[in-house]
Formats: structure tokens, C-alpha cells, sequence
């Protein structure tokens, strides 16, 4: 059906016909994908809330550059409690790293420190 709309109304046509509402649906796939997933580890792991999301200086440094709030957002994915965490390596390599991660440095300071 698609190929016949496109060969009618031309490729970029399609591309109009999406409704404003179509986000909404992209996000209520992808939670119903992530609950999936949860729930899989919840029955062969044991995996329960809160849970613990160790993330890395990549992950801080684009989160900041796409103005994500990593200890809001995440949670919302998730459904549930989710602790951020983060190495002592992590950290010190991103006060190395200089300048350019030194806000991401210092959004790591205020998650939950572990081992490395």
C-alpha cells in the first residue's frame, strides 16, 4: 500500500501524511520495549528496583550537550527508582580531560561513587 502511495504522491508526500500524535506513539513503543526488556531480567536475573545505571563520561558529556537530565529522564524510561552511577576512574579521567568536559565532570561529582 505504501509503494503505491509513494509512486502516487511522490516520496516526500509520505513523509506529510504523520501526525503530530506519532511522537507520542514512538515513545509508547519504546516503553513498552524497555518494560519487555525489565521484565526479562526481572524473572531470570532477579534484577529489582532501585536500580543501579553506571554511566560514563561519553554518556554525561552528550546528555549535557542534548540538555538531557539524566537523574529525571532516566527514571521516566525505566518506570521505577534508577540510581546514576559512576567509577572514581570515570571522574578522574574527566578532570584530565580539561575544559571540555569539565561540565560533565562536574555533573559526575553528584552521582553515586563505585569502585572501579
Amino acid at each position: 500500500f505504501s509503494s503505491v502511495l509513494a509512486s502516487v504522491c511522490g516520496p516526500r508526500r509520505l513523509l506529510s501524511f504523520r501526525t503530530a500524535n506519532s511522537n507520542e506513539m514512538g515513545k509508547h513503543k519504546r516503553y513498552k520495549r524497555v518494560r519487555k526488556h525489565l521484565e526479562y531480567y526481572k524473572l531470570n536475573f532477579g534484577l529489582k528496583p532501585p536500580y543501579k545505571l553506571v554511566v560514563d563520561g561519553n554518556f554525561i558529556q552528550q546528555a549535557l550537550k542534548y540538555k538531557v537530565h539524566i537523574k529525571e529522564q532516566i527514571p521516566k524510561l525505566f518506570q521505577s527508582v534508577v540510581v546514576p552511577c559512576v567509577t572514581k576512574c570515570t571522574v578522574s579521567k574527566l578532570r584530565r580531560a580539561g575544559s571540555a568536559y569539565s561540565g560533565a565532570a562536574i555533573i559526575a561529582k553528584r552521582f553515586e561513587r563505585i569502585p572501579c
